[in-house]
């Protein structure tokens, strides 16, 4: 009798010689197929000098005293060859190959992370990459499942005292592609001393004006327009500049731009 498995021969009642079964059936096919390690699976004739405990699986067409082995293990001991015969699901490491392969039934195969489950496969994930290019996941306000988000990209600076007559007060070069929404939705100005009237500040995509900042006479923070979504590439500039007419006391001008990784 043998395992249903692994094929490990069984001791019967009143087995004489029992250490015989015991040491080559028993202790050899666990010291093989246990933490199995290969040294090559594309031999299809026998190495012509192995070494007590050499393991290979036996390639197509064998040859030699591996005939009509292909596809088994073949694990030298005591100067023969003995061959176990994988079945689906087994695991080894290919040592000359730093892989893992399992055996589909038919054939060895490498185990490469493409052949795992994704994520997608979980009840709380996005079903599908489509449409999902260069976004981030995260998890949901609602802390119950993940989704895909556009990377934000928030630009921020400070520009201290009072701006002059149309003076620049930050001119930035992109280093990547950029989005900033239609109204410029979720940027932010706040300055340190408020208007003392009506002040309109420009923001410039390679030199033409595509939204502004708007201070209200004695405000203190902007509203922001723009009439369409802008995109910035790498290399574009952005430049804001202050108000035409400067204003006598608005300063210390800290503003945040809200936009996403294009």
């Amino acid at each position: 009798m043998v395992s249903p498995k692994l094929l490990i021969p069984e001791l019967s009642v009143s087995q004489s010689q029992k250490e015989v079964t015991v040491n080559s059936g028993v202790i050899r096919t666990v010291d093989v197929l246990v933490q199995a390690t290969i040294i090559d699976k594309d031999l299809a004739t026998p190495p012509g000098s192995p070494a007590d405990g050499d393991t290979y699986i036996v390639a197509t067409s064998p040859t030699g005293a591996w005939i009509d082995h292909p596809t088994h293990i073949a694990y030298y001991q005591s100067s023969a060859w003995a061959f176990h015969i994988p079945t689906e699901g087994w695991l080894v490491y290919v040592q000359d190959e730093n892989a893992f392969y399992y055996f589909t039934g038919t054939a060895w195969a490498i185990q490469s992370l493409a052949g795992l489950p994704t994520f997608l496969i979980l009840t709380d994930t996005p079903s599908s990459y489509s449409g999902q290019a260069e976004k981030i996941m995260r998890v949901n306000r609602a802390a119950n499942a993940l989704e895909f988000v556009d990377a934000p990209y928030d630009i921020s600076f400070f520009f201290p005292g009072t701006p002059g007559n149309d003076e620049v007060l930050v001119r930035l070069a992109f280093v990547r592609d950029v989005d900033f929404p239609s109204a410029l939705t979720g940027s932010q100005l706040k300055a340190g001393t408020a208007a003392t009237a009506e002040a309109i500040i420009s923001l410039q995509k390679n030199d033409s004006e595509f939204g502004t900042a708007t201070v209200a006479a004695s405000g203190t923070t902007a509203t922001f327009a723009a009439a369409s979504p802008t995109s910035f590439a790498a290399g574009d500039i952005l430049t804001v500049v202050g108000p035409a007419t400067a204003d006598a006391t608005l300063a210390s001008i800290g503003i945040a731009l809200k936009g996403l990784n294009g």
